[in-house]
């Protein structure tokens, strides 16, 4: 097992909201819900060391605004208005928020007590990672902005979070022991959850009913009726080709040569196992119709028109345990992760002195 990668699982995921993991690549601008709570420039110290308004501000919106769009999703036409359920939720997950950067200085002075450091070298290699998720530079200082930092603010927080990891490694992760029989155990307490409906392996050829290149100069009066000029060459062209395979043709080559899904072209078409409902109804109910090796007629689905081989199938089972051993031993450790770095940072902040200056 990767130590350092279930560390920064455990930081990462389960109880912290870290500065430099959220500096995600998105240009969206949240809305201000925090209009009429009054919060301080310092939200809390810890130690006396301050923890500033600006990121919770920013993480408090983020939030409010996934919450107002589940919400929104959730509630449909019903007369319900999510702001006012929100509404009631303001003060519980601000506080959330500030308790989590809480937890996250607690971490970070025992990180520096303990004697942790980060080398420049990786601080170095996790910024150019941050860096890289943004389409150009401009967009990356938006998003720095957004959360009032620098390049060394965050450089420095960075480095903040690396020391935090090796502390979570030391006194979290390598104190996690789970035996094989645990394993097994969950996976004869929970079979259900390890079924496996039926799947199929198929090779298809697919044409699109038109690509945007073709439309590229089309008068917009005429993008509808040339759409369906297209498709309807589309159609032709695929049965062209299936004329070809029934005429002795072979599948794999006609797939490589015709088929316009690029990423299984080379391989014949082949789309490995899929279950049910990964493509449309009438792929699933074509593909599942057919004997091993037997070419079907053309289908038509929203996204074009396919040519099928089935190759095999696989009926409903129960995933064998060898099968996912693996995901259960990460799914107990995260698990018992979890646990401990809750129980580890409570024990650190019984002797932290800990002001809360918002909301107290």
């Amino acid at each position: 097992m990767n130590l350092k990668f279930f560390a920064r699982l455990f930081f990462i995921s389960l109880v912290l909201f870290s500065w430099t993991t959220n500096l995600e690549a998105q240009q969206k601008t949240f809305s201000d819900h925090t209009k009429g709570m009054n919060i301080p420039v310092v939200v809390a110290k810890v130690n006396g060391v301050p923890i500033k308004e600006h990121y919770i501000r920013f993480k408090f919106n983020r939030i409010m605004d996934q919450l107002k769009a589940d919400l929104e999703k959730a509630l449909g036409e019903s007369d319900q208005d999510p702001q006012d359920i929100l509404n009631q939720q303001k003060k519980k997950i601000i506080h959330d928020v500030i308790d989590k950067e809480v937890i996250r200085e607690i971490l970070s002075q025992e990180a520096k007590k303990s004697g942790e450091k980060s080398s420049h070298k990786l601080i170095e290699q996790e910024f150019t990672k941050l860096k890289s998720a943004y389409q150009d530079g401009n967009r990356f200082e938006i998003a720095l902005k957004e959360r009032n930092l620098n390049i060394a603010g965050l450089k420095k927080n960075i480095g903040i979070d690396l020391m935090i990891e090796r502390l979570v490694e030391k006194q979290v992760r390598r104190k996690i022991k789970i035996k094989k029989e645990e394993v097994e155990k969950f996976y004869e307490t929970n079979k259900v959850r390890f079924n496996r409906p039926e799947s199929y392996r198929v090779r298809h050829i697919y044409i699109p009913h038109f690509t945007k290149e073709m439309l590229k100069n089309v008068p917009k009066d005429q993008i509808v009726t040339k759409q369906a000029e297209f498709s309807q060459q589309a159609w032709e062209s695929t049965k062209n080709i299936l004329v070809q395979i029934r005429d002795g043709a072979d599948f794999s080559k006609m797939a490589e040569k015709y088929s316009k899904d690029l990423a299984t072209a080379k391989s014949g078409g082949d789309l490995g196992f899929m279950y049910k409902g990964v493509f449309p109804p009438n792929f699933d109910e074509a593909a599942l119709k057919l004997k091993p090796n037997e070419v079907g007629d053309v289908v038509k689905t929203p996204f074009g028109f396919h040519i099928i081989q089935l190759v095999e199938t696989k009926p409903a089972d129960t995933a064998p345990f060898a099968d996912v051993e693996k995901a259960i031993l990460q799914h107990l450790l995260m698990e018992k992760g979890q646990k401990k770095l809750i129980e580890y940072s409570n024990e650190l902040r019984k002797s932290a002195n800990i002001e809360m200056l918002y909301g107290s």
